[in-house]
């Protein structure tokens, strides 16, 4: 009894007060979202909508969920995007894929397409996701995922905006591109890879050229982690290189990580250029932190692709920066180099740390 009413004087204090009420709008502000599962289960506690080119899903109570297969009919032809926000939403507005995506017959005709995720919370892709252009299509551009989470993004499945081969088209257009804005940490478990790779040509002809690879870009709050086995890949595709046809191989897709936190890359990064004729150049490669450490220790790699042979062109190797404000820790080898075959020239390679600490277990090449 003695407990009660000294808490019920304790809420009857005017500072006791405001501080409640401000503690409740901070949480009233923080909800407004619904947490968004993507499953083989029926949808449930959503809607679709249709403005332009895009179909937009919006919970319309929380644990909302959206089948598979809905997200892929409509990505053949549309552009979709998820959002976790909701009016009088109660949760923190994850989105977690725990079924797969695939969609491999878009039709990416004169208008740009992809699928946009907006959260409040975290993004899990637990299952895989491909979105890639029917053989029909190979002359325009890919589809692109954009990531646009309020807290970590974690992946674990395969998420694939690349290209396969192409045996029709001489120049194809390039891969989907990877963009995400991340509130808190970037995480790959040993399964996870993201792939933007160009079209390979298996065209055997002259001017039946590789496909560009597509952009990744990764702007963390947070930390950023990938695990032994995770894989970020923007490799431009081959083409012929047997010397009999002229051909050109395409060059690697750009990669950027960007993190405030401490970042650990035990995974692999490759931006190469293609093999061909003539080798494709390398994509640039960023990887830094601005608040702290950038522990590498895996594949980086942003070498040109080998020419059709000694005294042939090779690709040029594209340029490669790793800057850790708090220090900065190579542990294998860091490779901007030329195409093997063929003659080319190797990229710059910038390191640079922020108080003086860096240790090297591995080499550089930039030749």
């Amino acid at each position: 009894m003695r407990s009660f009413q000294l808490l019920f004087a304790l809420f009857r204090k005017p500072v006791f007060r405001m501080t409640s009420l401000l503690w409740l709008l901070v949480f009233v502000a923080q909800a407004q979202h619904s947490n968004v599962v993507i499953s083989t289960a029926a949808n449930a506690n959503g809607s679709w909508s249709l403005a332009g080119n895009t179909y937009t899903f919006t919970p319309t109570a929380d644990n909302a969920v959206i089948n598979n297969v809905t997200i892929q009919n409509y990505l053949v032809n549309y552009s979709v995007e998820i959002k976790s926000a909701r009016v009088g939403g109660t949760q923190v507005g994850s989105v977690v894929f725990d079924a797969g995506v695939s969609m491999t017959t878009g039709q990416n005709t004169n208008t740009l397409k992809g699928l946009t995720v907006t959260s409040g919370g975290e993004v899990q892709f637990n299952s895989g996701l491909t979105m890639r252009l029917s053989t029909s299509y190979v002359s325009y551009v890919g589809y692109d995922l954009t990531v646009n989470a309020g807290g970590s993004v974690r992946i674990g499945g395969v998420l694939d905006v690349g290209s396969w081969d192409n045996n029709s088209i001489r120049n194809p257009g390039r891969s989907g591109n990877v963009r995400m804005v991340v509130g808190g940490d970037l995480v790959l478990s040993g399964s996870g890879q993201v792939l933007s790779k160009g079209w390979r040509n298996v065209v055997v002809s002259s001017d039946y050229n590789g496909g560009v690879g597509g952009s990744q870009s990764y702007v963390v709050s947070g930390g950023i982690e990938m695990a032994v086995g995770s894989v970020l890949n923007s490799v431009g595709g081959n083409s012929d290189r047997g010397g009999n046809y002229y051909t050109v191989a395409g060059s690697g897709g750009s990669i950027s990580l960007s993190g405030v936190n401490g970042v650990l890359l035990r995974g692999s990064i490759q931006s190469g250029g293609g093999s061909g004729y003539v080798g494709g150049s390398g994509g640039i490669l960023s990887v830094s932190s601005s608040g702290s450490y950038v522990d590498y220790g895996g594949v980086l790699s942003s070498a040109g692709g080998d020419g059709a042979g000694a005294g042939y062109t090779a690709g040029n190797g594209g340029n490669i920066s790793i800057s850790g404000f708090g220090g900065l820790s190579l542990r294998s080898d860091v490779n901007a180099g030329a195409g093997s075959i063929g003659i080319g020239t190797g990229g710059n390679i910038s390191l640079s740390d922020g108080n003086g600490v860096l240790t090297t277990g591995g080499g550089v090449n930039d030749g």
